[in-house]
């Protein structure tokens, strides 16, 4: 994080250095906060818009936002400038920006090129993103604002929350609590299963079980299914056979793994996973 920010933030480094040897901010009832507070609850797929909003400044010169989220839940698409710095086009200003879903962040930064200020209240910036995974992730907010002596701005800073629906649910044919089931002898073959049920409007569900075991005598078994295409609004079960007689006294898992291939490539964003752990006792 702290090299990609080396490379990037060049215009404004040398500022926020200063800045953080200059003595006390000024104190000044200025809030900087996430538009909206609060997504509440959304599919899968939803498009996201937030503005970066900034209130009772004065003198302003510069800023930086650094935004983190989960990127399993939440993925970025584009940045946009707000027009507060630069009041619309009548100033001139840098304006530069940096997406890391690695990194769980946005950063974002704008420095005055002319010898002027803004103060009063505006937009700073646009996020467009895309719910992408289940789960609720906070859009935490730090910033760090600049006068023109390079003087810290006091202020305050709010972020927002997100929580997505779940995209796929990992089923059983029993009570809640109990998403998984053996079925046959346990001394013969037994098959452990679990339904996937594809919930969410984000596209095709991808899943699959795994089983990982530990006898006593301390061998590890692996099992893997094959992986199984759930197509929206369809339900599929996955399983593993597992016999007890051949691997023996020890503690065994059983997870259930559903996901959606939303990049290109090798990168998953997790939809549900779901694991039943298990002893065969002699």
């Amino acid at each position: 994080m702290r090299g990609i920010r080396n490379l990037i933030w060049m215009a404004l480094i040398p500022m926020l250095v200063i800045a953080a040897m200059s003595g006390v901010a000024k104190a000044t009832t200025t809030k900087v906060w996430v538009e909206p507070s609060n997504f509440g609850n959304v599919e899968p797929g939803t498009p996201l818009t937030f503005d970066i909003m900034i209130s009772n400044v004065v003198g302003l010169s510069s800023y930086e936002l650094l935004i983190e989220f989960d990127p399993f839940v939440v993925n970025p698409i584009s940045i946009t400038q707000g027009g507060f710095l630069s009041e619309d086009g009548t100033y001139l200003t840098y304006f530069v920006f940096s997406v890391s879903t690695f990194l769980d962040s946005v950063l974002i930064g704008e420095t005055m090129l002319e010898d002027a200020t803004i103060s009063g209240s505006g937009k700073l910036a646009t996020i467009t993103a895309k719910a992408v995974g289940s789960g609720s992730t906070d859009i935490s907010l730090s910033s760090t604002l600049l006068d023109n002596y390079l003087m810290p701005i006091g202020h305050t800073d709010f972020g927002s929350q997100v929580a997505v629906h779940e995209i796929a649910k990992v089923l059983g044919p029993y009570e809640e609590h109990n998403r998984y089931s053996i079925s046959g002898d346990e001394d013969m073959l037994n098959t452990l299963y679990a339904p996937i049920e594809n919930v969410g409007g984000v596209g095709d569900v991808n899943a699959y079980a795994i089983f990982i075991g530990y006898a006593q005598t301390g061998a590890m078994i692996k099992l893997k299914s094959a992986t199984v295409l759930v197509l929206q609004g369809q339900t599929v079960t996955v399983s593993v056979g597992f016999n007890a007689t051949k691997y023996g006294v020890g503690k065994y898992y059983f997870e259930t793994r559903a996901y959606f291939q939303y990049l290109v490539g090798d990168f998953y964003r997790s939809a549900s996973s779901k694991t039943l752990s298990f002893v065969v006792l002699p």
